[in-house]
């Protein structure tokens, strides 16, 4: 059932890059990021689930992180993510927001997941997702469209994490 819905997702993934780009945006430019920073907590309060989770029975908790790097079109940027992290299937994630926010204050918003951890040696555990941008962000980035893939990794003895990004963003200059 797992790969299954993965595979849903990468064909929706591929179709929504497909799709016209919102009036006024140029065309597709290429996007990375390189982001590193530290996991944040798991909120398991049922009423934060409740509120921001669609199956709140089959959440544990709200994971949250933040971090800073270097993202194409935004230069130094701080980013915010937050996910629901599911029971079952074990070690699966989605419902992700990322806020990223560039040194001159402009805001870049992108939803990610679902995805999945990938055990690496211990203490490292990796993960990889589909991200997606939304419209909502500030400037240039209000109508943003695009996405790609994030990978990364997390250590849960320090709580230390690495992400990269790769894929396309179109945008108003």
């Amino acid at each position: 059932m797992r790969k299954f819905a993965l595979l849903i997702f990468c064909i929706t993934l591929v179709l929504a890059s497909a799709a016209p780009v919102a009036a006024g945006n140029t065309k597709e430019k290429p996007f990375h990021a390189e982001l590193h920073g530290y996991l944040l907590g798991f909120n398991t309060d049922p009423a934060v689930i409740a509120d921001r989770c669609t199956d709140p029975s089959n959440t544990w908790a709200v994971t949250s992180f933040e971090g800073w790097g270097d993202v194409t079109r935004l230069g130094d940027s701080y980013a915010y993510a937050e996910h629901c992290s599911y029971i079952e299937p074990a070690f699966t994630y989605g419902e992700g927001t990322l806020t990223l926010t560039g040194a001159n204050g402009d805001v870049l918003l992108a939803v990610y997941g679902p995805g999945e951890s990938i055990f690496l040696p211990e203490p490292l555990v990796g993960f990889t997702d589909g991200f997606t941008f939304t419209d909502g962000g500030t400037g240039r980035f209000a109508h943003a469209s695009g996405g790609g893939w994030e990978h990364g990794s997390l250590n849960f003895d320090t709580g230390a994490f690495s992400l990269w990004m790769d894929g396309d963003i179109a945008y108003q200059k």
